[in-house]
Order: C-alpha cells, then sequence, then structure tokens
C-alpha cells in the first residue's frame, strides 16, 4: 500500500491543476475564458454585408483640390467601393485645416459646426454603406486632399 502512495499523491495534484481554472482580468474583472471579439458590420449597396477594411480588389489613389466651399472628395468615386480614406495631405503649404462628412451634408469650415477635422498629415477612413459621398472644405484655397478607395 505505501509503494502506491506517490503515483495516489501525483495524480491527484496533477487532476487537482487541471481542474482549476485560472481567471484573467480582461479589464472587466471577474471575467475568463476567450476574450470578447466585436466586428462592426455594415450592409453594401447591392445588398451583401461588408466588414471593413478589406483586402482591395480593385483601389485608387487620388487628389481632390479642396477650397473654402464643400467639395465631393474625390470629385469622382470608384464604382462599387467599400471604403475610402481622406487625408489632409503633407504637402500642403501652410497649416490649412480639412473638415469633412459622409452625412450628405455639406461641411461648414467655422468652429463648432459638426464634420471631421483634419490637421496637416491627418487621415479619417469612412465605410461607404450606401450612395453618399464624402465631402470636404478647407480654411484656406487649394488644400490638397489625397484619398484611397478600396473596392
Amino acid at each position: 500500500m505505501k509503494r502506491w502512495a506517490p503515483f495516489v499523491l501525483a495524480i491527484l495534484t496533477v487532476t487537482g491543476f487541471a481542474i482549476a481554472a485560472e481567471l484573467v482580468d480582461q479589464g472587466m474583472p471577474g471575467n475568463y475564458g476567450p476574450w470578447p471579439v466585436t466586428a462592426t458590420i455594415s450592409t453594401s449597396v447591392d445588398g451583401g454585408v461588408s466588414v471593413t477594411p478589406q483586402r482591395c480588389t480593385v483601389n485608387a489613389h487620388k487628389n481632390t483640390v479642396v477650397g473654402v466651399a464643400a467639395t465631393s472628395t474625390p470629385s469622382t468615386q470608384l464604382a462599387g467601393r467599400r471604403y475610402i480614406t481622406i487625408c489632409n495631405s503633407l504637402q500642403n503649404a501652410g497649416n490649412p485645416i480639412l473638415k469633412c462628412r459622409v452625412d450628405a451634408t455639406a461641411p461648414v469650415a467655422a468652429a463648432g459646426n459638426a464634420g471631421d477635422v483634419l490637421g496637416i498629415g491627418d487621415c479619417i477612413q469612412y465605410a461607404i454603406y450606401d450612395v453618399n459621398v464624402p465631402s470636404c472644405i478647407s480654411d484656406a484655397v487649394g488644400t490638397n486632399a489625397t484619398s484611397y478607395e478600396c473596392q
């Protein structure tokens, strides 16, 4: 009986470790197990489901010169695009501000008006889930807004 004691003790020890679960704080105390994952899904124009960003099958880099009046950015859009990234080009002279919207409302450059404000080198990505076209305005004439569309 005494010669089996070490084996029984070893089996009980290993079984105890296998059964015990270690709690891991995932930013929500007391939660354990797989990390929660959230995905943003939008319906595309053709009725399918699109998750962005995605690998591009066709892409287009464009430059749109934006002034003190709201301008569609880019001026011509890639058909069937899923998302667009718009940037206030680092090559702009001075320090122009670019303000963009994608909700079918023209942006207004003055402070206190809705829109995404981009300083030099800043970019914003919009998921294109309907027919709305991004529109941008600047506080200076001749501001370059570079864009990257993905289909």
